[in-house]
């Protein structure tokens, strides 16, 4: 698979790097390990404990933060079908944010695509704008 990678850091900000190559199997395993984890963090959360905000963490809450994750998997997802991943382009009000169980069944699907969906050689262009003064709605080869 081939990925062409649109990363616009704000100034001053430190440079993207891949230390070593990884197989698809490597980052399939990582990431299902990963959101493995996820649902047993949020097995340990109380429903109002989940969508609490909280000023330790600068108004966030727990949900805000499984929201932010689980939406970079439904665009890889999502983008990974049409050649395009926008990493820019999430409802940042949706459900997962505040409701624990939409959480969970939402990280069982991820888990799920990341086990039966099939795989592709075909070329991907992901965008993701790291910059938050420069907030351009589409990747510049749009």
């Amino acid at each position: 698979m081939s990925v062409r990678l649109w990363l616009r850091l704000a100034p001053g900000a430190g440079k993207f790097y891949m230390r070593e190559k990884k197989t698809a199997e490597d980052i399939i395993a990582l990431n299902l390990a990963t959101v493995d984890r996820a649902l047993w963090a949020i097995d340990l959360l109380a429903p109002a404990d989940y969508a609490r905000t909280s000023e330790l963490i600068y108004g966030g809450s727990c949900g805000g933060h499984f929201r932010h994750i689980i939406q970079h998997y439904e665009a890889f997802f999502t983008g990974a079908t049409s050649a395009l991943i926008d990493y820019d382009l999430r409802d940042r009000s949706a459900p997962v944010e505040t409701d624990i169980s939409a959480a969970r069944a939402a990280l069982q699907k991820i888990s799920r695509q990341l086990q039966t969906e099939p795989r592709s050689d075909a070329p991907l262009t992901v965008w993701q704008n790291y910059d938050p003064a420069d907030r351009p709605r589409r990747h510049p080869g749009a």
